[in-house]
């Protein structure tokens, strides 16, 4: 007893260094809340895109939608804030941190070219168009894929967890409309002019696209012939 009471203590230090070394449990990847309101903005966006947005941007000539839409992936210079610490947390990954920004620099590049192309009429416009619509939304879905299996807690994200949460959808959604007009052939034939586009967008948000629909149909010059016969 006297010699295995001393070599039982001598374990002690080793077993509880051992049980340190062992990998701590990972957060739960699933935050519930944060998945609805990915799912939310998702919903809304395409809701809002379907009733107002595209009626809209069919009805323009192809470069001026597609300008349009380009603007405002613009704005995804806000992705270099994945690297300042203080508006993302400390523990965040700096690999998944320096890849979602510099995807977003890149993205944001194009689109100022983008919009410079189309304003002038470049001949490779729609080429650069295509590139712009084709890196955005791998460069999104990738930032989507690394949080999922990189990131822990959305909780890293701070301030920047309105970024996937609100920012993303929109932005998927704008790429969907840019490749709907894209694979349309031609240019789109603007038929009223744009500021009856503009006319036509005002009174769809008053009173919703079919009641728009039905306005623009009364206002038509083949109503107003027919009218007149």
């Amino acid at each position: 007893m006297k010699l295995l009471f001393p070599l039982l203590m001598s374990l002690l230090p080793a077993a509880s260094v051992a049980q340190s070394q062992l990998p701590s449990p990972q957060p739960n990847n699933l935050n519930l809340p944060f998945v609805l309101s990915v799912i939310g903005a998702f919903i809304a966006s395409f809701v809002v895109a379907k009733l107002y947005v595209w009626p809209t941007l069919r009805s323009l000539p192809r470069y001026n939608a597609l300008r349009i839409l380009a603007s405002l992936h613009a704005f995804r210079f806000l992705g270099m804030n994945f690297v300042v610490i203080g508006f993302v947390s400390p523990a965040l990954s700096s690999a998944v941190g320096d890849q979602i920004a510099w995807g977003d620099f890149v993205a944001a590049v194009l689109a100022l070219f983008s919009i410079a192309a189309l304003t002038w009429r470049w001949a490779f416009a729609i080429p650069i168009v295509w590139i712009l619509n084709l890196w955005g939304t791998a460069d999104l879905l990738n930032a989507y894929y690394k949080g999922v299996t990189q990131v822990a807690d959305v909780g890293l994200f701070g301030a920047a967890i309105y970024i996937p949460a609100l920012f993303v959808p929109i932005l998927l959604t704008a790429h969907m409309l840019a490749f709907m007009l894209l694979l349309k052939r031609g240019d789109v034939v603007e038929q009223y002019g744009n500021s009856q586009s503009l006319k036509d967008l005002s009174h769809a948000f008053q009173h919703g696209p079919h009641e728009t629909r039905r306005r623009v149909e009364r206002n038509s010059p083949t109503n107003a012939r027919s009218s007149a016969r």
